[in-house]
C-alpha cells in the first residue's frame, strides 16, 4: 500500500517581525502556497510539528486567516494532524489554547498524551483528547514541546509504546513531536540539548518516521528523522537556511520504502553584507568606501527585501564622529528595503593592544602601549612616539606632585613644539 503525506512545522503564523505588517502578511502568503502545493499533490494527510502560531495569544485576523487555509484542507478531505509547540502553549494557570478551539472546529486533530498518576496516559484521540490517531494503516503518535522534561517523556513513551505493540503492531507508525535533537544545531562546549540520539534510539523499532519541529533549518537523517524548518525566516541567521515542505511517500511493507522531498517556496529575501572597516582612518573614507561597494552590488531581487549591514574590524576614529544615519541612508538608497539594520560592530581601535615584550622594562612598556594607542587615533599618528613622550613627562610630574600649574604650563611647552616642528616639516615638504 501507498500513503503520501505532507510534513510542515514551525509557521509562526501572525508574526509580525520587524514590526512590519507586510512581514505578517508575508508568513500567511507562504503557508498559503505551501496549501495550494498540497492540495495540488493531493496527500493522505498533513502533518504540523508545531508552533503554527508566534504566540499562544493571537489577534482575531490572525486566527481568521488560520481557520481559512485549514478550512481548504477539510473541504478536499485532507486530515491536518498538529501538536503544540513551545511558542503557542496556553499559560501555565489555563488548560486550552487556540489550537484547542482549531480541534473543536474539526480543523485539527490536536494530539496531545497527559500523565495521570505520575503515568503517561496514550489514548486513541475522539472528542478532540487522546495521543494517537490512525488514519488507515498508518498510526500517528503525538506529544508536544516539554523542554527539560523530554528525556523522560519520550523514555515513558517508549514503555507505552512497548505495551501497545505487544498486542498489535500498526503496519506503518509516525511520531510527531515538538523537540530538539543533538546535531541539529551547532551549539557551545557543554550546551544542553533537549534529546540525545541515545535517548531516541529505544524508538526506532516502535516508530517508522519521526516528524520533528522546533528547529528552523531542515533535517533528514538515516530516512528516518525529518525536521522540515521554517517557512520564513525568524532572523537573518535562519535565513542561511531555508525550511520548507517535506512531501512524503511511503510504500509499505517491511521494510518500508520512503522517499522524501523538501520543497522550499518563494519567499521574502534576506540580505547580509558587511564591510571591513579598519582601513579607514576618517568617517567620509568609509562612506566612499560603502558607496563603492554598494554599486558594486548587482543582484536583483523580485521584492524588497530585508537588509543587514555589519561594519566590521577595527575603527581608527572615534565611533561619535560615525553619522550612522549617513550609512542607513545610503543603503536605504540603493535596495529600497522592507526593512534595513546596521550594526556598528568594529571595535575601536584604541581599544586594542597588543601585549609588549617581557624583556622590557616599565618605562618601555608604558612607552610602548601608550605609543600604539596613539598610532590609532588620526590626530596624534605621525607623531606617536613624540606624543607618548609627553604622556609619559606628564604622568612622572603628576607622580612627583608638581602643581598644576607647573603640569599645564609644561604640558604646553611640550606641546607647541612638536606642532611647530611638525608644521615646519609640513612646510618643508610642501617646498
Amino acid at each position: 500500500m501507498r500513503v503520501r503525506f505532507a510534513h510542515l512545522a514551525d509557521l509562526h503564523l501572525g508574526y509580525e517581525q520587524y514590526h512590519s505588517p507586510e512581514r505578517y502578511r508575508d508568513f500567511f502568503q507562504t503557508f498559503h502556497r505551501a496549501v495550494s502545493d498540497i492540495l495540488k499533490e493531493r496527500v493522505d494527510f498533513v502533518l504540523i510539528a508545531g508552533d503554527l502560531f508566534h504566540q499562544r495569544v493571537i489577534s482575531p485576523m490572525t486566527l481568521i486567516l488560520a481557520q481559512r487555509e485549514l478550512q481548504r484542507l477539510k473541504e478536499a478531505g485532507i486530515p491536518v494532524v498538529g501538536v503544540m509547540g513551545n511558542h503557542e502553549q496556553p499559560h501555565y494557570r489555563q488548560d486550552h489554547s487556540w489550537l484547542d478551539f482549531l480541534a473543536a472546529q474539526d480543523l485539527l486533530i490536536l494530539l496531545r498524551p497527559h500523565y495521570q498518576d505520575e503515568k503517561l496516559v496514550l489514548q486513541h484521540y475522539q472528542e478532540g483528547l487522546g495521543g494517537y490517531v490512525d488514519l488507515g494503516d498508518v498510526r500517528i503518535y503525538g506529544t508536544g514541546y516539554h523542554g527539560a522534561a523530554a528525556p523522560r517523556v519520550f523514555a515513558d513513551l517508549v514503555g507505552r509504546l512497548e505495551e501497545l505493540h505487544a498486542e498489535r503492531r500498526p503496519p506503518f507508525t509516525v511520531l510527531l513531536a515538538h523537540a530538539e535533537v543533538e546535531g541539529m544545531l551547532v551549539r557551545g562546549a557543554g550546551t544542553r540539548v533537549s534529546l540525545t540520539h541515545y535517548q531516541l534510539a529505544p524508538l526506532r523499532p516502535h516508530i517508522d518516521y519521526l516528524a520533528l519541529g522546533h528547529v528552523h533549518k531542515p533535517v533528514q537523517q538515516d530516512d528516518w528523522l525529518f525536521n522540515p524548518g521554517a517557512l520564513e525566516p525568524n532572523s537573518f541567521d535562519e535565513s542561511q537556511h531555508p525550511g520548507g515542505v517535506f512531501f512524503v511517500e511511503v510504500e509499505i511493507g517491511r521494510p518500508h520504502a520512503v522517499r522524501a522531498e523538501h520543497r522550499r517556496y518563494a519567499r521574502r529575501p534576506f540580505v547580509r553584507r558587511r564591510l571591513d572597516v579598519t582601513p579607514f582612518q576618517t568617517p567620509e573614507e568609509l562612506y566612499e568606501a560603502l558607496r563603492r561597494q554598494l554599486q558594486a552590488d548587482a543582484e536583483q531581487f523580485p521584492m524588497p527585501p530585508a537588509v543587514e549591514y555589519s561594519l566590521d574590524g577595527l575603527l581608527h576614529f572615534p565611533s561619535s564622529a560615525l553619522q550612522m544615519d549617513i550609512v542607513t541612508e545610503l543603503i536605504q538608497q540603493h535596495y529600497q528595503p522592507l526593512v534595513s539594520q546596521v550594526h556598528l560592530r568594529a571595535m575601536p581601535a584604541e581599544y586594542v593592544v597588543h601585549a609588549p615584550a617581557e624583556h622590557l622594562s616599565r618605562a618601555e612598556m608604558e612607552q610602548q602601549v601608550i605609543q600604539e594607542l596613539l598610532q590609532r587615533d588620526g590626530r596624534f599618528q605621525r607623531n606617536a612616539e613624540q606624543w607618548a613622550g609627553i604622556f609619559r613627562e606628564l604622568k612622572e610630574q603628576i607622580l612627583e606632585r608638581q602643581s598644576a600649574e607647573e603640569i599645564v604650563q609644561q604640558l604646553r611647552r611640550s606641546a607647541s613644539s612638536l606642532l611647530n616642528t611638525g608644521l615646519a616639516e609640513d612646510v618643508h615638504h610642501a617646498g
